[in-house]
């Protein structure tokens, strides 16, 4: 027969109903005046009551006294109370057991706390100037133009004040120091998020539960927003009430309808700003768990049992998470339903972890997140399968960073390391994987996106991720596959990363084959290093040699039958470069006009199908119905119609390597030297990325191989 001891404001009528359904009504049936008495604001349970422990279910909120708590309610199966929990529940001891236990993390998501304690025989005989000279060294180390001093055991708002004057704090805590003994004092933050003009904290419940010993941490997805009773004004710190978010109405009277204000979801707040601040709470319960299970809460101590606790967190404008505190007397508002469906979901993952005491819920999607697992269960894949593009308008600084450091760069040769072009050209003996008779690389530095790529991704990138790499899916369609974003989502939360714009483009980089791009930076070394004044380019891809001529103020004139691409070279052009200069034709380079000649020739031409840029009619990949089509009459043809147009003295420069079965370069160089008139074929540049700048790369000159791209140089002479 179970049996069980219910106090709970908030809970009492919501369990009885849980645990009649659940045949627990014989027990039930003789605390039934006991279970529905008034509850008072605080109150012993009497001799009679306290004779039914222990019991299968001991329930009672933070409102009864914990005298209650003896070693009856330690004998019942379950109960909702933990021994050594003040030492997260307590002000005074969060931060200081915390940051010890913690550092880094503190530092990040919580304010930095100072004690007074009159406890202390420190403080205990100061009289006023004596406590003025303590207190003016504690805020020489927090330095801050506001600081809040707040008492330990105060709640509600009660005790608090904010202040730029040492003097004020002075005379409050002589105030009040015989009624409070001991006080925080920090920082205020004068930046907080605002809601409806006032300022809030959010409460959020975390569980920790220790079922045979064992320790478990859980937090609800949901919680309250706690609103300040009037609008926030930055310049009166004497009303608290605009001040202090209590959670009480206008008067400073609890207001059911504040309450009500349910987190996230009467937030008006983007989806990256959600996830940001989501994955900032999740970090900061995982950090407090982490403290409890190995510090604080010691599992021998415990039979089996559980507890509540309200955390309560500020935003900042700039949606940066602070953990204010956590309480045992964890404040239970909102609707019934939410109360129901909470109970519901704690006791599935409490109660129903013991056989005795095993009960149906009616929770089939459960709103507790386990701070053990690895998926985040809060984050709503749908809100972000979207593609997190690079805001233009927001990148102009970064725009012209690029441009001055491209202005800045110049060829990395290292001579004399011994590569491998193409294998089975080697094997051939048709090549010698030479340079004007040198093995000659160019090395890439791994920070090279950055501080020059992104660029091409800041104008571009919208119609890149529409590219499609062999038979995958394009960037675009792999953002609308849940499955793929799921997988993507927690590996970035696995990396103890935050859920931003930023981070789901690096990790989609890291996880797809894209369409790449040619390095903008190597396109403009090397105008720079063969001192050209125009180029001619068989397609203008994503634009990256655009971009370099645009920098390098030379000419530079393309064909490219992508339409998504048009606006773009446009603003490359428009925003970098000169129209009289550099111009780009929306058509294959078969149909493109040329009346001039150029200095350079510097390409990297379609590979048939392995990029399919877009379904443009022109693409090559559509008119060329396979690779040797594709290769003998449209590569050739185009390679042949760019030499015409080449300067006596110029130099034509192939970024082009094999794929799969295909051999385009053995085919491609013997075709250039046997059919394109005045052609000399002076050798192969290996391009090498040293992807994490490491100088050691350089000194120990690691064998090479195909790893690297290779770009085929011929000189018109």
């Amino acid at each position: 027969m179970n049996s069980f001891f219910i106090r709970s404001e908030k809970f009492t009528e919501i369990i009885k109903n849980i645990l009649v359904k659940n045949t627990w009504i014989e027990k039930g049936e003789s605390l039934k005046n006991c279970t529905d008495v008034e509850i008072p604001k605080v109150r012993k349970c009497t001799e009679k009551e306290l004779s039914f422990l222990p019991v299968n279910l001991y329930f009672v909120d933070d409102i009864w006294e914990y005298k209650n708590f003896n070693q009856n309610t330690h004998n019942s199966t379950f109960y909702n109370h933990l021994d050594s929990k003040l030492t997260i529940t307590n002000k005074l001891e969060l931060y200081k057991n915390m940051i010890n236990i913690h550092p880094k993390t503190t530092k990040k998501y919580m304010i930095e706390t100072h004690i007074i304690d009159f406890y202390n025989y420190k403080f205990k005989t100061l009289n006023s100037i004596e406590i003025k000279i303590e207190l003016e060294k504690i805020l020489n180390q927090i330095v801050n133009s506001s600081y809040i001093l707040k008492p330990v055991s105060g709640f509600s708002g009660k005790g608090i004040i904010i202040s730029t004057s040492i003097n004020k704090f002075i005379t409050h805590l002589m105030k009040y120091k015989d009624k409070y003994k001991q006080w925080i004092i920090m920082k205020y933050l004068d930046n907080p998020l605002l809601y409806n003009e006032r300022k809030f904290h959010i409460r959020m419940y975390l569980v920790i539960s220790i079922i045979n010993k064992k320790i478990s941490g859980y937090f609800y997805s949901t919680g309250f927003i706690y609103p300040a009773p009037k609008k926030y004004n930055p310049k009166n710190f004497d009303d608290n009430y605009s001040h202090v978010s209590t959670g009480l109405g206008i008067n400073g009277i609890a207001d059911d309808d504040e309450t009500d204000l349910l987190y996230p979801h009467s937030m008006n707040l983007t989806n990256e700003q959600l996830q940001l601040i989501n994955t900032q709470i999740f970090k900061i319960f995982k950090t407090v768990f982490h403290a409890s299970y190995k510090k604080l809460i010691k599992p021998e101590h415990c039979k089996n049992a559980f507890e509540i606790f309200g955390t309560d967190f500020l935003i900042t404008d700039n949606y940066r998470v602070k953990l204010l505190e956590i309480n045992d007397k964890i404040g239970f508002g909102g609707p019934l339903k939410w109360r129901e469906k909470f109970i519901n979901d704690l006791f599935d993952i409490t109660l129903n972890k013991l056989k005795e005491t095993k009960i149906n819920t009616k929770t089939n999607n459960n709103d507790f997140i386990h701070l053990k697992t690895k998926k985040y269960k809060t984050i709503n894949i749908e809100s972000l399968m979207h593609y997190p593009y690079i805001n233009f308008d927001e990148q102009l600084d970064t725009i012209q960073e690029i441009i001055k450091n491209t202005k800045e760069y110049k060829l990395e040769f290292v001579y004399d390391v011994p590569f491998i072009p193409i294998k089975d050209i080697i094997n051939k003996k048709l090549i010698n994987g030479k340079y004007n008779n040198r093995y000659t690389l160019i090395i890439r530095n791994g920070l090279d996106y950055r501080l020059y790529n992104k660029i091409t991704d800041i104008f571009i990138e919208k119609c890149n991720v529409l590219c499609r790499f062999g038979k995958s899916k394009t960037r675009l369609e792999l953002v609308k596959d849940k499955k793929f974003m799921t997988e993507l989502i927690h590996q970035i939360l696995k990396d103890n990363k935050e859920i931003t714009p930023k981070n789901i483009s690096n990790y989609l980089y890291k996880n797809t084959t894209i369409c790449s791009y040619f390095p903008m930076n190597i396109a403009y070394g090397i105008y720079k290093h063969f001192n050209v004044k125009s180029v001619l380019d068989i397609s203008a891809g994503w634009g990256d040699r655009l971009i370099a001529a645009c920098i390098a103020d030379i000419k530079y004139y393309s064909g490219d039958p992508n339409s998504c691409n048009e606006q773009y070279y446009n603003k490359m052009i428009e925003y970098l470069g000169d129209k009289n200069k550099q111009k780009v034709q929306i058509c294959g380079f078969e149909n493109l006009i040329i009346t001039e000649n150029y200095d350079m020739i510097l390409t990297s031409p379609p590979y048939f199908d392995l990029e399919k840029y877009s379904e443009d009619k022109d693409q090559s990949h559509i008119r060329y119905k396979n690779s040797n089509n594709w290769l003998y009459n449209f590569l050739f043809v185009v390679l042949k119609k760019a030499w015409n147009h080449l300067n006596d003295d110029g130099h034509m420069i192939l970024y082009l390597n094999d794929y799969y079965k295909f051999n385009y370069c053995e085919k491609t160089v013997n075709f250039c030297i046997k059919e394109l008139n005045k052609c000399s074929f002076l050798g192969v540049i290996g391009l090498k990325t040293n992807e994490h700048n490491n100088e050691k790369f350089l000194k120990e000159k690691i064998k090479y191989t195909t790893s690297l791209q290779p770009l085929w140089i011929f000189h018109k002479s």
